[in-house]
């Protein structure tokens, strides 16, 4: 009977068993602090189903370190790299190429940016926020007899200005600036010219009350100084400021810094990772995140959608004209910046 039965179960067809829908993957960002708000996360996944779990970095060291050496144990969807470590990234096969025809947005880009040397034609990322590097003089600190005196780098060598002076707390910007000051472009990797930028930064370390990358306009006020070297878009995204500060883009050219969207190469998720890509990418986000931030972004039709008073600030968003004296911050031989940095830590530890 046992053997009839089997048989008799042999002959019955397999019915398939019911479809399990598959839940929708989490995205695991891993962002600079702020660049990823709450409703455009919310939004995102409202509109998708895909979750978000967010985390930060300190700086693009630490990002690098992140995708380098902890590849395996922390894998992440979305990074947001600056655009020296997007170059660095991709030459060591670190980020996942982007598909234009997944991330179609893509094409609303401003293409000067696509040709800036650091991912030529968005390869491996997308620019998110951008801005230059100037001075700012705080008008009723300053003695106008000297503030009118100040037009570029090599004005903060000025006896007036001694103690006066804020510097970025960031050896790659200070690198700029001093080799912008001595004629030469920001991404000069001659050992020569980055000595002798390194000793015309001791020879204004004197001037230096302090190097800060986070709080200047506090400091601006809180330390009595009269000088910042600072980045623009951290100043001025504020009319009321303008009252207090002359922004000055420097006559010797300014240092361009990008953050970018990128894909780590290990991402668990690439494909809901270039759709946020693209979520991000629609203008009327990137305008809300312009707006929110103060941050410049790189794409004309969420400019448009811009408030007058932010659109047409022209600090944040600088003319054409001015911006091609802009210049991209790109990789220094590591072993040379290895080499500054260390004198870079001496000089700083000193104040």
């Amino acid at each position: 009977m046992l053997r009839a039965l089997l048989c008799l179960f042999c002959l019955i067809p397999c019915l398939p068993c019911p479809a399990r829908a598959s839940s929708p993957p989490t995205l695991r960002m891993h962002v600079w602090v702020s660049y990823m708000p709450t409703w455009l996360l919310e939004e995102f996944t409202r509109e998708t189903g895909i979750r978000v779990s967010v985390t930060f970095f300190a700086d693009n060291r630490d990002l690098y370190r992140k995708l380098k050496e902890e590849g395996e144990m922390q894998r992440f969807d979305i990074v947001t790299p600056s655009a020296e470590t997007v170059q660095q990234l991709a030459a060591e096969n670190l980020l996942h190429p982007l598909s234009p025809e997944k991330i179609p947005n893509m094409k609303l880009l401003d293409p000067w940016f696509a040709g800036l040397g650091y991912d030529k034609n968005f390869r491996f990322s997308v620019p998110l926020y951008w801005g230059g590097l100037g001075i700012v003089v705080d008008k009723t600190g300053v003695p106008e007899k000297v503030a009118s005196r100040i037009l570029g780098y090599k004005d903060l060598w000025l006896p007036e200005l001694k103690g006066l002076l804020i510097l970025p707390n960031d050896l790659r910007s200070l690198m700029s600036i001093m080799l912008l000051h001595l004629g030469y472009s920001v991404n000069d990797s001659e050992p020569a010219h980055l000595e002798a930028a390194m000793a015309a930064l001791e020879s204004l370390a004197p001037s230096v009350n302090n190097f800060d990358s986070v709080d200047q306009v506090e400091d601006l006020a809180k330390l009595s100084v009269g000088v910042g070297v600072v980045w623009a878009n951290e100043f001025f995204a504020r009319p009321d400021q303008a009252a207090v500060y002359q922004f000055i883009f420097p006559k010797e050219g300014s240092p361009l810094w990008i953050d970018t969207i990128a894909v780590p190469a290990n991402a668990p998720n690439p494909e809901a990772a270039q759709r946020f890509i693209d979520f991000v990418l629609r203008p009327e986000n990137l305008a809300r995140l312009s707006e929110q931030s103060g941050y410049a972004v790189a794409e004309k039709a969420a400019v448009d959608k811009l408030p007058e008073s932010l659109r047409k600030n022209t600090i944040v968003y600088p003319p054409e004209q001015l911006r091609s004296r802009f210049e991209p911050e790109l990789m220094l031989p590591p072993a040379m910046l290895e080499k500054l940095e260390k004198r870079w830590i001496k000089l700083r530890d000193k104040l």
